[in-house]
């Protein structure tokens, strides 16, 4: 059965808002690396595979970085390269997403106090159409409102059962783009819904453009 505004069959607790995960105290402070030049940062979210920051000097899409932080004699820290694939705003300097070569150590993670997720979300709108195959082919328009290494949450019309295997395609230049998963939950929102994915064989990246 497709879930309707009118007629909401399964439902999963939606894991926390459409935006990156904001530290609650204040920001540790690190460095990136670029092209031989090193940025002082504020490190807002660090998780897994990704780091969100804010700088005073602005990054650019595909930019290749170096993330250090807790380098001191009595600390080795952490040295990480990855690549850019968000920006942002903040309220006085540039924000970025850093997709990372390797994970973020554990005790170096910046996130809220009990977070289970390990991945951070990425405020986005992109536009496409949200396609699956149950009791015939279905394809609705829909627009992905957040990213994370692992999933998609997409606004929909209607969406299909939990569980059920999808595609959302969307067009960048003269490139046609799709990304597979699973629904894992369902929110109605008055006249439509959010749909959260877990992706398959891919990583959420890709909706910027970015392969890592």
């Amino acid at each position: 059965m497709i879930n309707t505004p009118q007629n909401i069959v399964q439902r999963r607790i939606r894991l926390g808002g459409s935006n990156v995960i904001r530290h609650i105290a204040s920001s540790p402070s690190g460095v990136i690396g670029t092209g031989g030049r090193r940025t002082p940062i504020s490190i807002l979210s660090a998780a897994g595979f990704d780091v969100h920051i804010s700088t005073s000097v602005p990054l650019s899409i595909g930019q290749r970085v170096t993330v250090l932080w807790g380098l001191s004699d009595a600390d080795h820290g952490v040295a990480i390269p990855g690549i850019v694939h968000w920006l942002g705003s903040g309220k006085s300097e540039s924000e970025a997403g850093i997709a990372l070569q390797e994970k973020f150590p554990e005790d170096y993670a910046v996130k809220l106090p009990g977070c289970p997720r390990t991945s951070i979300r990425y405020a986005c709108t992109t536009p496409g159409s949200f396609e699956w195959t149950l009791d015939g082919e279905r394809s609705v328009p829909a627009v992905v409102m957040n990213y994370s290494r692992e999933g998609l949450c997409l606004q929909v019309p209607i969406a299909p059962p939990v569980e059920t295997k999808v595609r959302f395609s969307w067009q960048s230049g003269n490139r046609e783009n799709c990304l597979e998963g699973i629904v894992r939950w369902i929110i109605g929102q008055e006249d439509r819904f959010l749909s959260g994915c877990e992706l398959i064989g891919d990583h959420g990246y890709r909706i910027s453009g970015i392969n890592a």
